[in-house]
């Protein structure tokens, strides 16, 4: 039976929106420009602080480890696999047949691929079966994915509550990792650069409910202590690609950072009322996925012609516009669509030996547990 849904934490939304903003800027001032993907367009002085922007991807990490534990603890593995894909999917369905075009239509962006890609990134399981994404932000997206695979596998076993000791052992696995390698299967099955952000996510979600205190504790250190470790690494890899030099020590302090702010909002529970934060963490979602591709296309094609900053200024606006109508209109009717069945299977008898001690509640309590 699913766990009413405390009171929505407004911060987070709000840190989705931050570290999707931080990408975006990333991509459009750093990455793209000096891969030869914006058409000419620069922005040196943003770039200047944005070149850091890809760090976002770890904060969205840090965010989901901590989330996502919240919702599986008021699930079952039914309702957690399929409120997940009723989370990732539409918007995604919308992405990709439109980052499919942007690449193919303008031939500037290097991710045209033939149709057969496009089919098989709809599954989201591309990495899987060796097809190329679409759009290069939907690695991240794989990632998450073999997340949500532990969790799942350990709530259709029953036994999340064992999640800790996996904890320790990814954690051990990244640090091996970190130390003297590990063999390719390993790697791929242990995720050990990324997994470390989630435990930290986790660590904190445990450390606010008052669980595990001192195996939290370690978790937490021994995690953050990996994550700061990687990001001096990390930004040695951007610098490479971008042929800047990142500070490593920046990259440090900026992690330390959204830790920090990730564990304030964690310490204050769900205290923080933002006006406006809901709807912006639901636009985040879609802007991380839709900004690309589409971006480097509008830039390549328009950026020898029209103002670089009306030119950003209009496409941000445009594509903030589609972005709302996603999350706001379209994900919300699709969600519940693919809730339905679930909603329909609740409101049927139980029987006699699985009837929860208390019924007229558990419609409402199940509607809620959906919305984590």
């Amino acid at each position: 039976m699913s766990l009413p849904q405390p009171p929505r934490n407004t911060a987070l939304d709000a840190a989705r929106l931050l570290a999707a903003l931080c990408v975006v800027g990333y991509h459009f001032t750093a990455y793209g420009p000096s891969n030869g993907m914006t058409g000419g367009i620069a922005f040196p002085a943003a770039a200047e602080l944005l070149q850091y922007g890809y760090l976002g991807v770890p904060f969205f990490f840090l965010i989901s480890g901590y989330v996502i534990l919240q919702s599986a603890q008021r699930s079952n593995a039914l309702r957690f696999t399929v409120s997940r894909a009723a989370r990732l999917y539409p918007a995604y369905w919308i992405a990709v047949p439109i980052g499919f075009l942007a690449a193919g239509y303008f031939p500037d962006v290097p991710e045209a691929r033939p149709l057969s890609t496009l089919l098989v990134n709809l599954s989201m399981v591309q990495t899987f079966v060796g097809v190329p994404h679409v759009d290069g932000v939907y690695w991240t997206l794989t990632i998450e994915l073999m997340f949500y695979g532990i969790i799942f596998s350990l709530m259709l076993s029953r036994q999340l509550h064992r999640l800790p000791l996996v904890a320790i052992a990814l954690l051990g696995l990244a640090t091996a990792f970190h130390l003297i390698g590990l063999p390719r299967v390993l790697y791929l099955l242990s995720m050990p650069e990324w997994s470390p952000y989630f435990i930290a996510g986790c660590a904190l979600h445990w450390w606010q409910s008052g669980t595990h205190r001192r195996l939290t504790a370690v978790l937490l250190l021994w995690s953050t202590a990996l994550n700061t470790l990687h990001a001096g690494h990390h930004a040695a890899n951007v610098s490479a690609y971008l042929d800047t030099p990142l500070s490593g020590t920046v990259a440090t302090l900026l992690t330390l950072a959204a830790f920090a702010a990730l564990a304030a909002i964690a310490a204050k529970g769900n205290a923080w009322r933002i006006p406006g934060a809901a709807s912006a963490g639901a636009i985040s979602y879609p802007l991380y996925l839709l900004h690309q591709n589409t971006g480097y296309a509008v830039m390549t094609t328009w950026g020898g012609d029209v103002n670089r900053f009306v030119l950003m200024a209009g496409f941000l606006t445009a594509l903030l516009a589609v972005c709302g109508v996603i999350a706001l209109i379209i994900e919300p009717r699709a969600r519940e669509l693919m809730m339905a069945p679930l909603r329909r299977r609740a409101s049927l008898p139980w029987p006699a030996r699985d009837r929860p001690a208390s019924r007229p509640g558990r419609r409402k309590m199940a509607r809620a547990s959906d919305a984590a």
